[in-house]
Parts: C-alpha cells; structure tokens; sequence
C-alpha cells in the first residue's frame, strides 16, 4: 500500500524527469481552479445583488387585488324595482322640469332631455324603449346601494375570504364597486387635470406621445391615472431623503412614472437600442437627481374646463373672420387666462337686458336640474420621492418584453401617491 511518503517521493521523481510537462500540468491545473472560484464568486454576488434589490421592493411577497363581481348587465339596467322607481322619477321630474322652464321663460323638450334617470328612444317599430342613465347621480346612488345590499360584497366578507387563502395583510382602496377602483374616478364629466411645463397650461388633449405607444413625460402624471394606496405598500419604492408627508404648501408625494421624471429633469428618453451599461446609468442618475423634484397641475371643474375651451374657439373665430363686413363678434367675449391655471374672465360684454335676463334664468335652471358647478379651478403641486415604471404598451413576445414583464412590479404603472390611514 502506497503511503504519503511515497507519493511525495514519486512526485518528487516525477518532477525531477519530467520537468516541464509537469509544470504544464500545474498551470493548466491553476488556471482551471482558479476559473471556477471566479465564477462561484461571480454567482454569489449576482444572487446576492439579486436578494438585496428584491428586498428594496416586493420581492419577498407578492399583492393580489380583489374586487366583488357584480352582475353586469343588473348594473346597465338595473333590478325590475330599481327600473320602475326610476322611471317614475323620470316622470316626476319631467313635469318639474317643464313647469320650471314656462316660469323662466326656457325652452325645454322632454324627449332630448338626456340628464334624466331613465332615457327613452323612439325604435323603429314606432314603440318606445327605455334605458338607465348611468351616469346620473340618482341612477348611480340607487345602483351602488343595491350593490352594497348584496351578501358577500362588504370589505368584512372580503378580508375573510382573504384570510382563510392565507392573506398576511388587507389594504383597502379608495374607491366604491361601482367607480373606478384604481384610478380618477370616471364621473368627473369634463373635468381636467393637465401639466404646466415652462410656465404653461397644457392643452387637455396633450399626451407627450402618439397612441400606439401611449403617453410619455410629465403628462403621464395626469392621463394614466393616479392609484391611491396606503403609505405602507410604497415605502419601498420610496428614493433616500424622501418621504410620505404632505408637503407645508400642500405637496402631494407621488410616485412618477420614468419618463416623467426623464422629462422633469431634461433627460431624453433611452432607444430601444441602448446597451444595458446606459440603462443602469439612466436609473442611477434618476435615482440621484429626481428625489424632491416638484412639478404643476392645474386641475379644472367641468364648468371650468368648458369655459376655457369655448374662449379658445371664440378666439379662433373672432381672428379667422377679422375684417369680414358680413360678421358679426360675439356680445359676451371671454379672456384666455394669462397665468397658468388662471381664471376665464369676461373681457367685453355688450349684450342687451333682455340677453342678460335670459342667460341669468337659464342659469338658474342649470343649478336647479343639471348638476351646475360654478368654475373653479386650482394649481397642485406634486413632489417625485420615487419612480415607477411606465405603464408599457409594447406588442409581442419578444425576449425583452417577457423578461420585463417578470422584473417589473405591477404595483401602480401609473403615477400614484399615498392614502392617509
């Protein structure tokens, strides 16, 4: 049996004769050894890197939203009482209606009457069909307090179900079954809320981007919706320094969408062609440079909103038929506001008594049957303390857009802030 000593002696022979292959051997050897320790190390410092990033975000759980299925076509048009007792409003407020407009000398018609519960349509059988209006107040209050009667519908019934799936923690959002849960709420009629950038309101319609690819830059802050969830769901995506609290002048924290934080900070946005070096070093700088960066909304009501674009078409109007001797201006004329988010006021008003009174009466029959605001509108300033990614558009099965879909959160691709608890 071949003991220590004899391997050593027999290396030691070997060594002697055969030198140089020898010392091959051992290179080659050390070269190999040391190929595997540096891919070994190379693994644990990605999978440690990987454990570490995943810790910032929601890589040790997941979130999974719930929301009560409701019968859709009972909440196009209603249960058979919901129906009938609003469709006898709609009588009652028909004859309210009619009777109000004879005393403010108002033309009304009751069959284009369109702001009622239930609407009614002539079919071509010469019969008459008759339809929910959703998106009147009574219609919907009548709507969601059916939608709260139904059994296994509360947040108590869903937090048990929940519970008994193996939930760790429930967060409730901000918004009703019968609204849009996850966003703006959808019953705001024309109400805007646009960017100012460079000291200038945004037209409503402005998108930073064409409809294929969706909408880009600090526009997104306003078109793709802001999500409310509680403060604890995102104070991981919150960036060092930053915070949750509401800011002294009313700063709303959000959390904004890449490029709107490319665009605050003057950065155009990366090709689909950049090397993965450009696109660490775009989210390092972003990381460094948009914590406590603050941007403008001016928020319009409706009756704002309209009045803004009714102005802007006047203007239009007035300078494409300067100088016809045939045309005749307007006797109201608006202003275009001159600061940003600022008030339509009225720059030249020649119409007669008879005109005023008419229009104070038809007022006055708006704030009595249509649901009147009177214009308001407002600046809000919005403070970035993190970004997310941005709501993706992008078509196909691509090797890019797979492994996008498995890294990125889906927690709100969209701008979003905090809700108070």
């Amino acid at each position: 049996m071949m003991t220590l000593r004899d391997s050593v002696q027999l290396a030691a022979a070997k060594l002697r004769t055969h030198r140089i292959r020898t010392g091959i051997i051992l290179f080659i050897a050390s070269l190999l050894f040391a190929g595997i320790v540096l891919i070994l190390s190379m693994l644990t410092g990605a999978a440690r890197s990987a454990q570490s990033f995943g810790s910032e975000g929601l890589g040790s759980r997941f979130i999974v939203q719930g929301r009560p299925i409701v019968d859709g076509m009972i909440m196009n048009t209603g249960t058979p009482e919901i129906f009938e007792n609003l469709k006898a409003r709609t009588v009652t407020l028909k004859a309210e209606k009619k009777a109000a407009a004879k005393r403010l000398n108002q033309n009304y018609d009751p069959a284009n009457d369109m702001n009622l519960p239930v609407s009614e349509y002539k079919n071509e059988s010469g019969g008459t069909d008759y339809f929910l209006n959703n998106s009147y107040p009574e219609t919907k209050a009548a709507l969601d307090s059916y939608v709260q009667s139904l059994e296994h519908i509360s947040f108590d019934d869903f937090s048990k179900l929940a519970s008994k799936a193996g939930a760790k923690q429930l967060y409730r959002s901000s918004g009703g079954v019968n609204t849009a849960n996850f966003g703006m709420s959808q019953d705001a009629g024309m109400t805007s809320v646009v960017p100012i950038i460079d000291g200038k309101e945004q037209a409503i319609d402005q998108s930073g981007g064409n409809n294929f690819n969706g909408p880009r830059g600090v526009a997104t802050l306003t078109t793709s919706g802001w999500t409310y969830f509680d403060s604890s769901l995102m104070t991981p995506f919150v960036l060092p320094g930053q915070n949750l609290a509401l800011g002294k002048d009313g700063e709303v924290p959000v959390l904004a969408p890449v490029s709107a934080a490319e665009q605050m900070l003057g950065l155009p946005s990366l090709p689909a062609t950049a090397t993965t070096q450009q696109r660490l070093d775009r989210l390092v700088t972003l990381r460094r440079d948009i914590a406590g960066k603050t941007t403008m909304l001016c928020y319009r009501n409706g009756t704002s909103s309209g009045l803004l674009e009714q102005v802007k078409n006047q203007a239009k109007e007035i300078a494409a038929n300067k100088g016809k001797a045939n045309y005749t201006a307007p006797s109201l004329q608006y202003a275009i506001p001159i600061d940003p988010c600022g008030e339509v006021t009225v720059k030249k008003d020649t119409r007669s008594y008879e005109e005023k009174k008419q229009a104070a009466y038809e007022l006055a029959f708006k704030k009595q049957y249509e649901n009147y605001q009177e214009p308001a509108q407002g600046i809000l300033k919005v403070r970035v303390v993190g970004f997310v990614q941005d709501l993706s558009f992008q078509q196909g099965f691509s090797a890019r857009s797979i492994i996008e879909s498995v890294l990125k959160t889906g927690l709100g691709e969209d701008g979003f802030r905090r809700q108070k608890r």
